[in-house]
C-alpha cells in the first residue's frame, strides 16, 4: 500500500482524477433524493449514516453503530439509549 506522500506525481494525478470523477458521479447519481430529503439527511452529524426501514414517526436516517449480531431494527431502537 503507497501512501500519497510515496506516490509518483503520474500516480497522484491520476488519483485526482478518479476522486473528481467518483464525486461527479454521485453528486448526480443522488440528486434526486437529496433534493427531495435534504433536511433530513442534513439533520444528522457528517459520518457514517444507515437507511432504516421504519414507519413515522421514527427516524429513517440514523448514525451507524457497529453492533456485532444486532439487527438495524434494534440498532434503531438503541439509538435513544445513549450507545
Amino acid at each position: 500500500m503507497a501512501m500519497i506522500g510515496e506516490m509518483e506525481p503520474p500516480m497522484r494525478k491520476a488519483l485526482r482524477e478518479l476522486c473528481a470523477y467518483f464525486l461527479k458521479h454521485c453528486a448526480e447519481k443522488l440528486r434526486p433524493l437529496t433534493k427531495a430529503y435534504y433536511p433530513e439527511v442534513m439533520k444528522n452529524q457528517p459520518g457514517q449514516c444507515e437507511l432504516v426501514i421504519s414507519e413515522p414517526p421514527a427516524d429513517w436516517i440514523i448514525p451507524f453503530h457497529s453492533k456485532r449480531g444486532a439487527t438495524s431494527e434494534q440498532r434503531a431502537g438503541a439509538k435513544g439509549d445513549g450507545n
